[in-house]
């Protein structure tokens, strides 16, 4: 078993593999910001010109509750995803709590206990969640895509030039539950022959914090979505890195409905309804310019690699 420099301890893993914590396609840990009054303005004029879902009410009832894996500070989220929950509250016509949990462990009760009716998390964790009662509604739409490249990364000067270089390395990874992170270059590098006795994890907590690791020469390599590289890095900076090897199609952050939610249609129909100038400002905190309804297949690849990693990662 590698020396790993950080694990993540889930009692919910030990009493099922599967369940054990994860996802972070959420990982954009960039500020939003737009004024409060903009986006009250905006969540006015969406739900005045809406042309599908349920009509507008005044918020009543029990709260929907719209859980969200943490991608940072929760308090951050909370205030990112702000906008978005004030303009389900408006659309549903029920008030919308935000919850984050402080860790993934916490996410992972929450899921088991099926406490949310909506959910924003990542492709591996939507693959135990599906198991749990929930289905996908739609997918934030990025460049066109709802799907990115994870990559191992390098310094363009240093003695490492392919995968097969790595062999008793330091590589930086992001978390043990994080899918482009650490899960999607885990098994590319199975796949390639090396096993974890093979090199040292070093959990860094970040995406940008790997590409920093790697450009410093503290790690020999690291593990991140691919535009962390120039999200964390000036174009000087970036020359200094080198792209060793790209992992398979990484899908995308997923909300995902409890299928007994009496909700679930509404949201489906709200969210799928966000396109265009006017739902800009609601899609700026996850980086989309669109939503589009998910196909279930998309993550098959998700549960074929939680599967290895449960089996062969020795976290």
């Amino acid at each position: 078993m590698p020396n790993d420099q950080q694990s993540v301890a889930n009692p919910v893993r030990r009493a099922r593999p599967h369940l054990r914590a994860g996802g972070d396609n959420l990982m954009r840990d960039e500020a939003w910001s737009v004024s409060a009054k903009r986006i009250l303005v905006l969540v006015c004029l969406l739900c005045s010109c809406r042309t599908a879902g349920p009509a507008p009410g005044s918020p009543q009832g029990e709260p929907l509750l719209f859980g969200a894996v943490p991608t940072g500070e929760p308090e951050t989220r909370r205030t990112e995803l702000a906008a978005l929950a004030a303009y389900l509250e408006q659309s549903l016509g029920v008030r919308v709590t935000i919850e984050v949990p402080g860790d993934y462990v916490e996410t992972a009760r929450a899921l088991a206990a099926r406490k949310w009716d909506l959910v924003l998390l990542g492709p591996v964790l939507y693959s135990r969640a599906h198991e749990l009662g929930y289905d996908a509604v739609a997918m934030p739409v990025r460049g066109g895509k709802s799907v990115f490249a994870g990559v191992l990364i390098t310094g363009a000067e240093g003695p490492v030039r392919s995968v097969a270089d790595l062999r008793d390395k330091r590589i930086a990874f992001v978390d043990p539950n994080s899918s482009a992170g650490f899960q999607y270059p885990f098994a590319h590098l199975f796949a390639n022959g090396l096993r974890p006795s093979d090199y040292e994890r070093v959990f860094v907590g970040g995406h940008h914090a790997v590409v920093r690791q790697v450009l410093e020469g503290t790690l020999a390599a690291g593990a991140c979505y691919e535009d962390a590289i120039n999200e964390a890095l000036s174009p000087e900076e970036r020359a200094r890195i080198a792209v060793i090897a790209k992992t398979e199609p990484v899908p995308g952050d997923v909300f995902a409905a409890r299928r007994n939610s009496p909700h679930f249609e509404p949201l489906r129909a709200a969210l799928l309804s966000l396109r265009g100038e006017a739902a800009a400002p609601l899609l700026a905190p996850l980086h989309a310019e669109g939503m589009q309804a998910p196909d279930e297949r998309l993550f098959d690849s998700a549960r074929r690699i939680d599967l290895l990693v449960s089996e062969e990662a020795g976290l």
